[in-house]
């Protein structure tokens, strides 16, 4: 919620990217009697991967977010013929569907991307007639 807050301040373009902990102040702070120290926190991160490109990147950058999944399942859906791009797109869907709840950490958003850089790259080979008489 509060981050959707920020997004109402710079609608188009955003804050930038990874400003969220500079301009929410959300700190948490928790006593441990073992070591006799406070520990303490603060949220830099949206927990919504789509929210957090929403309030750092803006509407511009959601659309362009939301516009690389949906080519990808489009390429997935129309070759579904070929076994594994099939595959790498339902696991890609998967993923995408997954950081609604996920911080885009580095341990899964590079999965991803390498995966929707691997659907959009698929381009296919078909022999024709004309392509066939050009040596």
């Amino acid at each position: 919620r509060a981050c959707l807050g920020l997004f109402s301040n710079r609608p188009l373009l955003g804050g930038g990217p990874g400003t969220i902990a500079l301009r929410l102040d959300i700190h948490f702070s928790r006593y441990v009697p073992e070591t006799g120290q406070t520990l303490s926190s603060y949220v830099d991160n949206a927990h919504n991967v789509y929210i957090g490109a929403l309030v750092n990147t803006g509407i511009l950058g959601l659309v362009g977010l939301l516009g690389v999944l949906g080519c990808s399942a489009a390429i997935g859906f129309r070759y579904r013929d070929v076994p594994l791009l099939t595959s790498v797109s339902l696991g890609a869907m998967c993923c995408a569907i997954q950081e609604f709840f996920g911080l885009g950490l580095c341990l899964s958003s590079p999965l991803l991307w390498l995966a929707l850089g691997l659907i959009c790259s698929y381009i296919p080979t078909r022999l024709t007639a004309s392509s066939e008489a050009v040596p």
